[in-house]
């Protein structure tokens, strides 16, 4: 029996969304499920950290230096996205 994937019917967030006040769409982004659906099965996360940069002139924002490889993703339109890896040095334990 196939697995019943109702979430893969859900459309993607319009290009619009990303379109307007980056505070806001931080926080409705914040705890949102993403998933990937592919012949190699599913693939599904939870955003658990964001960030919203208010100016170019901010010197936390990735872009602040110019232009770069890395960045350049945020300086071409809404809806474009820049991901970083994060590790962790150890696992902790309850």
């Amino acid at each position: 029996m196939e697995p019943n994937h109702t979430f893969a019917s859900q459309p993607p967030l319009s290009r619009e969304f990303y379109d307007r006040d980056v505070v806001l769409v931080a926080r409705e982004l914040l705890a949102t499920h993403l998933f990937r659906v592919s012949a190699a099965g599913v693939a599904a996360g939870r955003i658990v950290e964001v960030e919203a940069y208010l100016a170019a002139d901010d010197p936390a924002n990735h872009a602040y230096r110019g232009r770069n490889r890395r960045n350049a993703s945020m300086l071409v339109r809404p809806a474009m996205r820049m991901c970083t890896r994060s590790t962790r040095a150890g696992a902790s334990t309850l």
